[in-house]
């Protein structure tokens, strides 16, 4: 009788489990490039000295773009500013009964903080949200908010924000990016992108 029960446990688990794994392992993910679209805004906030917000209400305008690499490795571009990635950090589906639809990004703007220490520019991290969901068309849809606190040492404190929602079609490498070569890059290159953008904002800043 014992047999019989293990026989039929068996095939019960043939034809169940084995064929919701190979399902499971066939699972739509992000992959490869995606042109963003979308609203973005951005503060900056220096009480006594500065307080600036703009706004960009079509992020396909600036030619921003998304890298998710099947090894895991996430990447933001805007080939407009630079050839090296904004941002690099990870990404990951968020687990799911079935095939999961969400996921989420580590942005790397630890690294951007990091760079900022080692100038002598006292940084932490204030927010740190960036999550989406893959579309059944292919498409991904999410949103993100970023943001730090800055202290140049007996001169001036502040925030800087980043927030926004955005959407993302697939498209082609940009042309004047390697593929190849861009999940081995150093994700610090992309935060020296940004760093020199924030040192040459904080330079413009009337401190007298």
């Amino acid at each position: 009788m014992l047999k019989k029960v293990l026989i039929v446990s068996a095939l019960f688990l043939s034809m169940v489990v084995l064929p919701n794994s190979t399902w499971a392992q066939s699972c739509p993910t992000p992959d490869g490039y995606y042109l963003l679209d979308g609203k973005l805004t951005a503060k900056a906030n220096f009480p006594r000295f500065v307080t600036l917000s703009s706004k960009l209400p079509d992020l396909e305008n600036i030619g921003a773009q998304a890298l998710f690499d099947s090894s895991g490795v996430f990447s933001l571009l805007l080939p407009l500013l630079s050839a090296d990635p904004l941002l690099t950090g990870t990404w990951a589906m968020v687990p799911a009964t079935g095939c999961p639809k969400a996921f989420t990004v580590d942005s790397g703007i630890d690294g951007l903080i990091d760079e900022l220490v080692q100038l002598g520019i006292e940084a932490t991290i204030t927010s740190e949200s960036f999550t989406g969901t893959l579309q059944s068309d292919g498409t991904i849809k999410g949103t993100f908010n970023l943001g730090i606190s800055i202290t140049v040492p007996f001169v001036v404190t502040g925030t800087i924000t980043v927030k926004g929602s955005f959407t993302g079609e697939p498209t082609a490498a940009p042309s004047s990016l390697s593929l190849p070569n861009l999940p081995e890059q150093d994700g610090s290159r992309g935060s020296s992108v940004l760093a020199d953008v924030i040192i040459k904002f904080l330079k413009k800043i009337p401190v007298n």
